[in-house]
């Protein structure tokens, strides 16, 4: 498979039912169920969520890597990570916050179809041309 595509579906399948709400089972998120007939147009929420809506426990703190694998923080995936990228310490990373609008959602959909570097792709290039300009 080309991109990265499969990554966060693998994600999810991996991912310890202690980190699930009850309410949730692994299936709704891995096999949802679809209407045959959807209408053409699906309303925009513009609502923003509840702390009770969601699929996850929310007191647990999730890294997306660049592949867009999503595993819950812990001591041994930072190690995994500082290991598997050949830094130091933990102070070699760098965090970035990004704002996701309509466009950066859509090319989020479209290139892990093409891409195994999607986060990179689509907002370290959109930083870097924002600094030239």
């Amino acid at each position: 498979m080309l991109g990265c595509l499969a990554n966060p579906y693998e994600s999810v399948e991996k991912l310890s039912d202690s980190f699930i709400l009850l309410t949730t089972n692994k299936d709704t998120l891995l096999k949802p169920k679809c209407s045959s007939s959807l209408p053409a147009n699906v309303p925009v929420s513009t609502s923003s969520p509840t702390a009770k809506e969601g699929y996850v426990k929310g007191v647990i703190t999730y890294i997306i890597m660049d592949d867009l694998t999503v595993t819950p923080i812990s001591t041994i995936s930072i190690v995994a990570m500082l290991h598997k990228f050949n830094l130091e310490q933990v102070e070699d990373l760098e965090e970035e916050v990004v704002n996701v609008g309509m466009n950066e959602g859509l090319e989020l959909l479209k290139s892990p179809l093409k891409s195994k570097t999607v986060l990179t792709d689509l907002f370290l290039t959109q930083k870097a041309r924002k600094k030239r300009l």
